[in-house]
């Protein structure tokens, strides 16, 4: 894992002998027209004291353009850390504003320059510079190129100016950059500030969805539960429905809110910090862009959005499976299949452990319902209902070695699904443990019900035969 890590922030140009991370970038017959450079050890903390020059020189009729994907730099308390860019055709630095770890801000800031660009990372610089003229970076999706007047063509430095967001702390995390990560709310785990308000989007592609899993979590309340989040510091999570963001739940006070899933590639988390507290350590969380819905048991099947295979002759007689994003939430609009596979003398048990989902019997469209359907066919089984709502455990066992579950949710309303035990159990087990008669070597009496059972044993004939009337 770490080789293909290693490989993904691999910087493309040629790092200069003697230097710890000065890189060079020249445009030839015998180049390619783009690359990809990365801070020092990124994606983890860069090293503290470091300066690094990344030079780029392009041809003649040539212009440069750099787009900054991922921006996080540290603020200090007297120096910080800063892009600095600097054109060999204009002699004053321009500075790149600084940005707190763990509040990725911008997603796709473009740089523009003309014949050559030389941004130097992470310089420490001193706080007193305040007054200098700070650049604003693109904080839109969008990577378009800044155009300079006639005036200025000779000693443009092309640097994108854009004005402010009202936030300072919004960051995209798109999969193709990278597969997981961390975020946090600003400053964490120190206290953010009042009045905070940040937007956090995920973008997926394909048949990814989108998993956040906090671990940490501490926002202010006023302490009265029966008004919920009302007066409270409020995180909200939305997903994609038609077209449009609909809010799936909002988290608020100190309980550690339970996993969270998209329905489609994309989830907005928006956290609103109004009023803060020094007690108030704010979030972290993990998030994954998944294929596998959360679920970590059974053989994902590539053929179905979301199909698992359970097969006895894999050698798993039992174990256990779970709804998407179990413990959190399930999402929305989701189908699942589950397929167990038994051998010829086995059929299916499946246990469930704790049942919670959305939907009142019995579990029709007419009644806007989630549910889970049984079948001993790939197609509807109508010997089995359709089950919702809350459930306490229970078990269904198949008629045949085949056993079909699947579950389907709305674009309404959610629950915290189900988690479950299946057991592959041979045929001739499953009738003997119905029926568990006593053996007594005193009385013929039990001898006779034993041989009604099972059949005649050779152990009966020889108790029975001195009283036959022969």
């Amino acid at each position: 894992m770490w080789k293909v890590e290693g490989e993904m922030f691999h910087t493309d140009g040629h790092k200069l002998s003697g230097t710890t991370c000065d890189y060079q970038f020249v445009s030839t017959n015998h180049t390619r027209p783009q690359g990809r450079f990365f801070s020092p050890r990124y994606p983890s903390n860069y090293p503290a004291d470091i300066k690094c020059a990344y030079t780029f020189r392009a041809r003649a009729q040539e212009r440069i353009r750099v787009v900054l994907e991922d921006f996080k730099l540290e603020k200090g308390d007297v120096r910080h850390d800063a892009i600095l860019s600097d054109h060999a055709l204009k002699s004053s630095t321009k500075k790149i504003h600084h940005h707190s770890i763990g509040s990725p801000t911008f997603s796709s800031a473009t740089v523009a320059s003309t014949t050559m660009l030389e941004p130097t990372v992470t310089e420490p610089t001193d706080s007193s510079e305040e007054d200098e003229d700070y650049l604003e970076m693109d904080l839109s999706n969008e990577t378009t190129t800044a155009r300079p007047t006639t005036t200025q063509r000779s000693r443009y430095i092309g640097i994108q100016v854009c004005p402010p967001r009202a936030t300072n702390c919004d960051a995209v995390f798109k999969s193709d950059i990278m597969k997981n990560g961390s975020l946090s709310s600003p400053e964490y785990p120190g206290t953010y500030s009042p009045r905070t308000t940040c937007r956090y989007e995920f973008q997926g592609r394909g048949k990814e969805r989108v998993q956040i899993v906090f671990t940490d979590f501490s926002l202010y309340h006023p302490g009265d539960e029966s008004r919920e989040c009302e007066g409270a510091d409020v995180l909200s999570a939305f997903v994609m429905i038609d077209g449009k963001e609909e809010k799936i739940d909002s988290f608020c006070g100190n309980k550690l809110p339970r996993p969270l899933m998209s329905n489609g590639p994309r989830l907005v988390l928006e956290f609103k910090g109004i009023y803060s507290s020094r007690f108030s350590r704010g979030f972290q969380a993990v998030y994954t862009f998944t294929e596998n819905f959360g679920i970590n048991t059974g053989h994902q099947l590539s053929e179905l959005p979301c199909a698992f295979m359970f097969n006895s002759t894999g050698g798993h007689r039992n174990g256990t499976f779970t709804s998407p994003n179990f413990p959190g939430l399930y999402p929305r609009d989701t189908e699942c299949h589950y397929f167990f596979y038994g051998r010829n003398d086995e059929r299916i048990k499946l246990v469930f452990e704790s049942f919670d989902v959305e939907g009142v019997p019995p579990c029709e469209a007419r009644t806007a319902s989630d549910y889970i359907e049984f079948s001993n066919y790939m197609a509807r089984d109508r010997k089995f209902p359709r089950y919702c709502g809350y459930i306490s455990p229970f078990e269904v066992t198949s008629d045949q070695k085949f056993f079909r579950l699947t579950f389907r949710s709305n674009d309404r309303l959610d629950g915290t699904g189900f988690n479950a035990s299946y057991y592959f159990i041979e045929e001739t087990n499953t009738m003997s443990s119905s029926m568990k008669p006593t053996l007594s070597s005193t009385s013929s009496s039990n001898c006779v019900s034993v041989s009604i059972l099972l059949s005649i044993s050779l152990l009966c004939l020889v108790i029975l035969l001195p009283h036959a009337d022969l």
